[in-house]
This record gives structure tokens, C-alpha cells and sequence, in this order.
């Protein structure tokens, strides 16, 4: 039932911002992607791009979309994208996997991504 669940979400642990978006934007911006693929090839800076947008002022930002792993810091924050569950990455050759968030009270944030085979 998806019409229920929120294109984003923001939650507070430990003194730090959480957003949560899949990160494909809405149907015009996910057409407008495959097409994009489908020319170019996967580009993450569209997504990290969208992702800062949408989400400001959070710590740390978890999205999907693009069912690769990313940890990267941008300025204070981290964006983390835990890559698919269900899948491997094919270009990177990354299992299916999820992702631990690591939060040490008001100081710290650390990300670590699991393999699920």
C-alpha cells in the first residue's frame, strides 16, 4: 500500500537529523532518469543533487533509487545509500546488502554496509 507511506521521512536519534527518501523524485523526475540512464549511464551526482534539495538540514541522508552503496560526506553531512537487498550491483559487483547506522550521541555518525549472502 504505498499510497501510505510518505515520500520522505525525517527522524531525530541521538541529537542527529535523519532524512529518508527513496530519492527518485516524482514520476516526471523518474521517467526523466531511465531516459537519462539509458543515454548516459547511471550518474550519482543527479541523485546526490536531489537528494541535498529535498532534504535540508539533516545530518544524515539515506536514500535508494540507484541500488548502488554510496557513503560520502558532503559538507557536516553523510549521505548513505544502503545499495539493494535484493540484488547485486552489476557494475560494481557489490552482493545484495543493506546498512548499519552508527550513532555515538550528539558526536558522531558512521555508516556500514552489510553483505546478504
Amino acid at each position: 500500500v504505498t499510497d501510505a507511506l510518505p515520500a520522505e521521512l525525517t527522524l531525530s536519534f541521538e541529537g542527529f537529523q535523519i532524512g529518508l527518501v527513496h530519492g527518485h523524485g516524482g514520476l516526471r523526475d523518474y521517467l526523466l532518469d531511465k531516459a537519462h540512464i539509458l543515454f548516459f549511464g547511471v550518474q550519482e551526482g543527479r541523485y546526490r543533487k536531489r537528494v541535498l534539495q529535498s532534504l535540508t538540514g539533516m545530518d544524515v541522508i539515506i536514500f535508494g533509487h540507484l541500488h548502488r552503496r554510496i557513503y560520502q560526506k558532503v559538507g557536516d553531512r553523510l549521505l548513505l545509500n544502503p545499495g539493494s537487498a535484493c540484488c547485486p550491483d552489476w557494475k560494481t559487483g557489490h552482493p545484495p546488502g543493506a546498512a548499519l547506522l552508527h550513532l555515538e550521541a550528539g558526536r558522531k555518525i558512521a555508516g556500514e554496509f552489510l553483505d546478504l549472502t
